[in-house]
C-alpha cells in the first residue's frame, strides 16, 4: 500500500503548468510542520524552479521569485550551493537578487558551521 506522501509526490509530477503556478502561490503562504512534507515541498520547488528557468513551462518572474523564496525558507544552511544553478542561469538581476536575499535569510536564521561550503557560491558571485 502506498503512503500518503508517495501519493502526494506522484501527484506533484502530474500537475499541469497552470496547476503548478497555483500551487507555488499556495505553498508560499503555507506552513509545513512535518519534516517529510517540508522535504517533498522543497524538492518539488527546486524541480519547478529549474523547469521555469529552462523554459519547460511558462510562469511569470513573480512566480519564479515566489518559488525561490519558499525554496530558500526550506533549504538547510549546508545546502546553499543548490542555488548555484539558478545563479548560473540566464536570469534577470531581480531573480539573482531574490536568490541572494534567500541565502541571506538562511544565514540570518543560522550562521554557517563550515564556511568552506560557501566557496563555490563565493566564486560564482565574484
Amino acid at each position: 500500500m502506498r503512503s500518503d506522501q508517495d501519493i502526494v509526490v506522484s501527484l506533484l509530477f502530474k500537475l499541469t503548468p497552470a496547476q503548478k503556478v497555483d500551487l507555488i502561490v499556495e505553498i508560499e503562504n503555507t506552513q509545513f510542520v512535518q519534516i517529510d512534507h517540508r522535504t517533498v515541498v522543497k524538492n518539488s520547488l527546486k524541480i519547478w524552479i529549474d523547469e521555469i528557468i529552462n523554459k519547460e513551462w511558462e510562469a511569470t518572474e513573480h512566480i519564479l521569485w515566489s518559488a525561490i523564496r519558499r525554496y530558500g525558507s526550506l533549504v538547510h544552511e549546508d545546502d546553499v550551493n543548490s542555488f548555484l544553478p539558478i545563479l548560473q542561469a540566464d536570469t534577470s538581476i531581480q531573480t539573482k537578487q531574490t536568490v541572494f536575499q534567500s541565502i541571506q535569510s538562511i544565514y540570518e536564521r543560522r550562521p554557517p558551521k563550515n564556511v568552506e561550503i560557501l566557496i563555490p557560491l563565493a566564486e560564482e558571485i565574484e
